[in-house]
């Protein structure tokens, strides 16, 4: 994704891999909120745990470009 972002930018987006213990910070110093960021780390910290996963049998299956989206956002 950020490769066929900068490529459209056509400037280099860096990929950052952000540590678990900087994820809170990373959230609130990108704007969003520190109750919701709270949120957001739990949950995130469910999925790899295993503890939190998809469940039932709703399968939407659909096909959107990644190219077409980022063109129409960034043109």
């Amino acid at each position: 994704l950020a490769e066929k972002v900068s490529i459209c930018l056509k400037k280099t987006i860096p990929i950052v891999d952000i540590p678990q213990a900087g994820w809170l910070d990373a959230l609130i110093n990108a704007g969003v909120p520190k109750p919701w960021a709270e949120q957001y780390v739990e949950m995130y910290q469910g999925f790899l745990s295993g503890r939190v996963s998809p469940k039932g049998d709703r399968i939407v299956v659909g096909k959107t470009e990644i190219d077409n989206i980022i063109t129409s956002l960034i043109g």
